[in-house]
């Protein structure tokens, strides 16, 4: 059998988050600012009005590794009216 190995791995790897908030004004540019002063590659932002006053942020986007995403987590987990992240589904 013969194996071939990459001769290097990804640069970026696409993860998803689910971002569990309070709505308010400027929400979703307050997430945008810090996925941007990141440098990250952003494909989908979506922010989603539930009832109650509530809100849920899908976001799609490039990290180099698990530190990166721990650093986004809590950068995002501090933003203010924030009360939950989890992982999303990838496609």
């Amino acid at each position: 059998m013969k194996v071939y190995w990459a001769e290097s791995p990804p640069d970026n790897f696409s993860t998803s988050l689910v971002v569990e908030a309070n709505d308010r004004d400027g929400l979703a540019l307050d997430i945008a600012t810090v996925l941007a002063s990141m440098k990250l590659k952003v494909t989908e932002l979506n922010c989603r009005v539930l009832p109650e006053g509530r809100c849920l942020t899908n976001l799609t986007f490039e990290v180099r590794d698990s530190s990166e995403l721990t650093s986004v987590r809590n950068k995002l987990g501090a933003l203010r009216g924030v009360t939950g992240i989890k992982r999303g589904k990838t496609a």
